[in-house]
C-alpha cells in the first residue's frame, strides 16, 4: 500500500469574490473515519489494510538496507582495487626509473609507457566485459 492522500476543500463565496482552501494530508494509513467505513463494508478489512501498509514499509526498509549495504560493498571494492593497483604498478615504475638512472633511457621509457598502456587497456577491458559490474546484484 502506498501513501494515502486525503484532500479537503472549503469554498467561501461573498458577492463576486470567492475563496477556496484545500488541505492535503499524505500518510501511510487512511484516516480513522475512512477505516471505520471500510470496516462497515467487511469486518477485518481495515486491519488487513494496516497490515498491508506495514508489510510494504518493512519491504521498503529492507530495500533501503540492501542499497546501503551494496554501496558500502562497492566502496570497499573500489578502495581495495586502488590499493592493489598501486602495489602492482609501483615495482614496474621503480624498475623503469632504475633503468633510466643507469643510462638505459630508451628501455626505461619503453617499460614506463608500455606498462601505462597495458594498465589503461586492462581497465577498459574489465569495464567493457562487466567483470566487476556489481549493478547486477541490485
Amino acid at each position: 500500500m502506498s501513501q494515502v492522500k486525503t484532500q479537503k476543500t472549503a469554498e467561501i463565496q461573498k458577492g463576486d469574490e470567492s475563496l477556496r482552501a484545500t488541505v492535503t494530508h499524505t500518510q501511510a494509513y487512511p484516516e480513522p473515519s475512512i477505516l471505520a467505513e471500510y470496516e462497515k463494508v467487511k469486518e477485518g478489512f481495515a486491519d488487513r489494510l494496516i497490515k498491508m501498509a506495514e508489510k510494504e514499509q518493512d519491504a521498503r526498509i529492507l530495500r533501503e538496507d540492501r542499497k546501503i549495504s551494496l554501496f558500502h560493498k562497492r566502496e570497499n571494492t573500489t578502495r581495495w582495487g586502488l590499493v592493489i593497483g598501486l602495489l602492482a604498478v609501483l615495482p614496474i615504475y621503480g624498475i623503469s626509473i632504475y633503468t633510466i638512472s643507469i643510462g638505459e633511457a630508451t628501455i626505461g621509457a619503453s617499460i614506463l609507457i608500455g606498462s601505462t598502456i597495458a594498465n589503461l587497456a586492462g581497465v577498459f577491458v574489465i569495464r567493457k566485459t562487466g567483470l566487476f559490474d556489481d549493478k547486477k546484484e541490485e
